[in-house]
């Protein structure tokens, strides 16, 4: 992989998928070969690539986190078997 200065999309994995991701190929996990033009919200997408926010994504809740990729694919929710709401907690990072 090719890294040139990612200064704060490092830090932003929204702002990564934005300037990295769409647009270019990308690889499903069973393929040999790539795929067209990565778009934010493909079903295909959200399975080659994970974006998981811990609580600050969209349409997260205390089952499961939403990959931002498609925040509606439910193939790709990071799911909480067995937690329960007290088992989750906010943080604050300074």
């Amino acid at each position: 992989m090719h890294y040139q200065h990612l200064g704060t999309k490092l830090t932003d994995p929204n702002r990564w998928l934005t300037d990295y991701k769409v647009g270019n190929s990308y690889r499903l996990p069973n393929a040999t070969g790539l795929t067209n033009s990565f778009t934010i919200g493909g079903a295909n997408e959200a399975t080659a690539t994970k974006v998981w926010l811990m609580g600050d994504g969209t349409n997260d809740s205390n089952t499961g986190i939403r990959n931002q990729v498609n925040n509606t694919h439910g193939a790709s929710i990071l799911d909480f078997e067995g937690a329960s709401p007290p088992d989750i907690q906010n943080v604050t990072v300074p």
